[in-house]
């Protein structure tokens, strides 16, 4: 099984890339720092607090399973 960071890093990343908008912009919709967004993409953070991790779904408009690789399903 992948690990869950590396399936969230990818479809962070994708999704980020497909709407056309920058680490920093979505930082900004979410309420963090680009610095945050560039450490969930590249896989090399291990703990998102639950606050983030539901504004980040809420962003992509994808459900929490989606986003953590438990579905496939938005």
């Amino acid at each position: 099984m992948q690990d869950l960071s590396k399936i969230m890093a990818k479809r962070l990343y994708m999704w980020r890339r497909d709407q056309g908008l920058s680490q920093g912009d979505l930082a900004k919709k979410m309420g963090t720092s680009q610095t945050v967004i560039s450490l969930w993409e590249s896989g090399r953070t291990k703990q998102i607090s639950p606050r983030l991790l539901v504004a980040l779904a809420d962003a992509m408009d994808v459900s929490l399973d989606y986003l953590l690789g438990r579905t496939d399903e938005t």
